[in-house]
């Protein structure tokens, strides 16, 4: 999986330095990406992006989890109302069934939080890198202008009219 997008090649270090720009103007999202990519080794962005997208999987895979642990834990709630109310004995098949449900809720849920987690920072460090990368390209076109128009005046003064 390879992930190509217009912020592709921006370092991670010019996304450190937006992250630490907008973390300290308050902005608690920031905080949370610049905590993320504290603990990563990669390069670029587009290496930060594809690594988390491979994570996070195909979007069927973050929908099964999470039905899975919803049905597991509607599973749980249904033996535990059944014994309480005297339907089912309370005796160890029950409390193995009770169990294995639970862990398959709790195996469900987290495979869904990694798996949504992942495609989360995919989307917000992509986001990020394609601002980066447009306001760097709005700066160099800026400079060049103002380069343009100081060389014009420069000619003008020692020339006269230049077209």
């Amino acid at each position: 999986m390879n992930s190509h997008f217009a912020g592709f090649d921006i370092t991670t270090h010019a996304l450190r330095a937006e992250l630490i720009i907008r973390s300290e103007s308050g902005d608690k999202v920031s905080s949370e990406l610049l905590r993320a990519l504290s603990k990563r080794t990669e390069k670029t962005a587009g290496e930060l992006v594809t690594d988390f997208r491979s994570r996070a999987g195909s979007a069927s895979l973050e929908t099964a989890t999470a039905g899975l642990s919803l049905v597991s834990f509607g599973l749980v709630l249904g033996i535990i109302g059944l014994t309480v109310s005297g339907f089912v004995a309370a005796d160890l098949e029950t409390l193995l069934v009770l169990l294995a449900a639970f862990a398959t809720g709790q195996w469900g849920l987290l495979t869904y939080s990694r798996v949504s987690t992942a495609r989360y920072y995919a989307q917000e460090f992509q986001k990020l890198a394609n601002i980066v990368k447009v306001s760097n390209l709005m700066r160099q076109q800026y400079a060049e202008a103002t380069r343009k128009k100081a060389a014009k005046a420069a000619l003008e003064f020692a020339y006269g009219s230049v077209a």
